[in-house]
């Protein structure tokens, strides 16, 4: 089926508690700078992030995500739970410094690992519970697991 338009673009729009928050987060802890935001009853309410305002590529490639306030009454149940099956997978150009970074700045990052798909690796939870993975292609044996042989 051919549909009548074609969809130029796709930025996740994560649902959070409070955007001042959160965009504080996504701007110390990853780099991201603020390209846009909307304020309601004088309030944060929602803003589009991106790692670098600068690159010169198309919206689509350089990985924008959207804040945007979630308001109890808009919710049915809590969202929370579906939030630990979301994973945002990014792809630095040096996993192990950002890695370094992170953690000496107090944020809390698994172990640095190698998967069996050949890639390098840590996740972190932004302060919502959304799951951040980070990772970069390595050609380094898998990390074993303190329980294998």
């Amino acid at each position: 089926m051919r549909l009548p338009a074609k969809i130029t673009n796709l930025i996740p729009m994560l649902g959070v508690d409070d955007v001042e928050r959160s965009r504080k987060f996504y701007v110390a802890a990853l780099g991201f700078k603020c390209l846009n935001e909307m304020e309601w009853e004088g309030r944060l309410s929602w803003c589009l992030l991106t790692p670098d305002p600068d690159w010169t590529c198309e919206p689509s490639a350089r990985g924008e995500i959207m804040l945007t306030a979630v308001e109890p009454s808009c919710l049915k149940g809590d969202p929370r739970p579906g939030r630990k099956g979301l994973y945002f997978y990014f792809y630095p150009d040096n996993v192990v410094a950002l890695h370094k970074s992170l953690k000496s700045r107090g944020y809390t990052v698994s172990d640095l690992r190698v998967t069996f798909y050949q890639m390098k690796e840590f996740e972190m939870e932004d302060p919502d519970g959304y799951q951040l993975w980070f990772g970069q292609e390595t050609n380094e044996q898998p990390t074993l697991h303190t329980d294998e042989p």
